[in-house]
């Protein structure tokens, strides 16, 4: 099991007067919020789309300056072994291609895990027109 996922920066505080300070929390936590929502939907797409070769959805969290917690990355794990025969491996690599790449916006992580399935897939492949050549006809 490999880890697709999504990840965004650690937001910091800056030291503002109290007035700004008030309009920067707000803004953070609205920032919070947003991010939020994106890392979960980007999680989401993998659970989704990846089904039962998929783990649980495990969330990185910050607290926010109103005290709750916010998923600011996070990650699914997902079964990247080869099927039992060449035919098995084709499909569940495609399964696990669209899974990586399922949310709008793929992180490298994302695109480095169907690049390895996409290897995979295509190994398969190649045992697989290998085993046709090797199929004799007898009259």
């Amino acid at each position: 099991m490999i880890g697709i996922g999504s990840g965004f920066p650690i937001l910091s505080k800056s030291d503002k007067p109290t007035s700004q300070r008030s309009i920067q929390t707000q803004q953070e936590i609205n920032q919070l919020k947003s991010i939020d929502q994106d890392v979960r939907a980007h999680e989401m797409a993998h659970k989704i789309a990846g089904g039962d070769l998929t783990g649980p959805v495990n969330y990185k969290y910050v607290v926010g300056p109103n005290g709750k917690k916010y998923a600011v990355g996070g990650d699914v794990s997902i079964d990247v072994s080869s099927g039992p025969t060449p035919q098995a491996t084709i499909k569940k690599m495609e399964r696990v291609i669209k899974a990586a790449l399922a949310p709008v916006d793929p992180s490298a992580q994302d695109r480095a895990v169907a690049a390895q399935a996409q290897q995979q897939l295509n190994q398969a492949q190649m045992e697989l027109s290998q085993e046709g050549s090797n199929v004799s006809i007898y009259a």
